[in-house]
Formats: C-alpha cells, sequence, structure tokens
C-alpha cells in the first residue's frame, strides 16, 4: 500500500487496457457501463447459460454465481490476451 509508484503504474496500466477493451466491445455491439474497478459491466449479446457454456468449452474459468444482474454482467479485467478471448467469445467468434 505504500510504494505508491508501483500503484501509479498499475492503475495506468489497467486504465489503459479498460479503454482499450471499451472500444473492443463498442465494436461489437455490446453494451456497457464504465468502471473505476477491476471489472465492467456488460450487456452482452448472449444469456448467461451460452457464456459460461463457452467458457468451459473454451477452458476459461469465471466466476459466475453472483456476477449477473438481470441482462448484465461483470466482465473481469485480466491480461491484454485474456481479455481479448473474452470478447471474442462474447461477440461469437470462438
Amino acid at each position: 500500500f505504500n510504494d505508491t509508484k508501483y500503484k501509479e503504474k498499475i492503475h495506468k496500466k489497467l486504465n489503459k487496457e479498460k479503454k482499450r477493451i471499451y472500444k473492443k466491445l463498442e465494436s461489437n455491439d455490446i453494451n456497457y457501463f464504465p468502471s473505476n474497478a477491476n471489472y465492467i459491466l456488460i450487456e452482452p449479446n448472449k444469456t448467461k447459460e451460452q457464456i459460461i457454456k463457452d467458457c468451459e468449452n473454451n477452458n476459461i474459468i469465471i466466476e459466475h454465481e453472483n456476477a449477473y444482474y438481470d441482462n448484465y454482467w461483470s466482465l473481469p479485467l485480466g491480461k491484454s490476451e485474456t481479455n481479448d478471448r473474452m470478447i471474442d467469445l462474447l461477440s461469437s467468434k470462438f
């Protein structure tokens, strides 16, 4: 907590990644709410069941028990490669 340089570095990296993901979501017509956290609330074009099935079929482990609210899902952010895989999955590119 006291290492402010490291904390700033992580915040900058996360913000840069979020902006990149926002563009990918927009280009794939996936509605979202911007966030200050390490996740983005999205309205996927797929059902909860389809997302879970697609993740399982592609060896992607996600927290899904409490991640949904009506038609919205909290998309956790990870490494760029993982985020890209999730966007591909959500936009049916798998």
